[in-house]
């Protein structure tokens, strides 16, 4: 799975990741924990590494126990193939 920012930029992921970054890429609204369970148990770690790869992807805290919602800024699309 590839992600092309506006800025020309590829970032490829597989696996785990690249599950959760197309659900980033195409949830408007974000993502929490929640929407991962039970096949992701450690979404924070995931997205700190994908921030560390350079993405700007935001943390709301939200809820009487301050769950984390995880929405990507950074402007793009998915490429299908993880073409170049």
């Amino acid at each position: 799975m590839a992600y092309r920012a506006s800025t020309g930029r590829i970032w490829r992921y597989s696996g785990k990741r690249a599950r959760v970054f197309a659900m980033l890429a195409n949830a408007s609204n974000g993502i929490t924990q929640w929407d991962t369970l039970p096949w992701h148990t450690r979404l924070g770690s995931s997205i700190h590494a994908m921030r560390c790869d350079g993405l700007d992807i935001s943390t709301e805290l939200e809820g009487d126990f301050r769950h984390a919602r995880y929405r990507l800024h950074t402007p793009g699309a998915l490429v299908a193939g993880g073409g170049a």
